[in-house]
């Protein structure tokens, strides 16, 4: 095992667990706004993107060598949760900016999601 193997195991263990640990807290929580739901999904693609990396180097610091069809299933979960990331990350910028009182960000309301979404 090298060092970079267990730096790796352990950042995506606790990774897993801290996105756990949240989506617990936010599950119990009712009367979800908007954009607290959209912050959840966040939180849900970032944790499947931390699993999947635990589980694949789990199995290889395990067996030793790299098992294809574990590699291969959590590989592309990791990778479609990474890829939602970008823009649930807009998106829950703009839902909660687009519920704050009167003040600076208010103003650019309109202008925010033309711009965050425009090519």
């Amino acid at each position: 095992m090298h060092l970079s193997q267990l730096i790796e195991f352990i950042g995506h263990f606790m990774g897993a667990v801290l996105q756990l640990i949240l989506i617990m807290m936010m599950a119990r929580r009712k009367d979800k706004r908007r954009s607290e739901n959209i912050f959840y999904a966040l939180v849900v693609a970032i944790f499947i993107w931390h699993a999947g990396n635990f589980v694949i180097t789990f199995s290889e610091l395990l067996i030793g060598k790299r098992v294809v069809i574990i590699g291969l299933v959590w590989d592309t979960a990791a990778a479609v949760s990474m890829g939602l990331v970008p823009a649930l990350l807009i998106h829950a910028l703009l839902s909660f900016l687009q519920e704050t009182r009167e003040n600076f960000f208010s103003r650019l309301r309109h202008f925010l999601p033309f711009s965050a979404y425009a090519p």
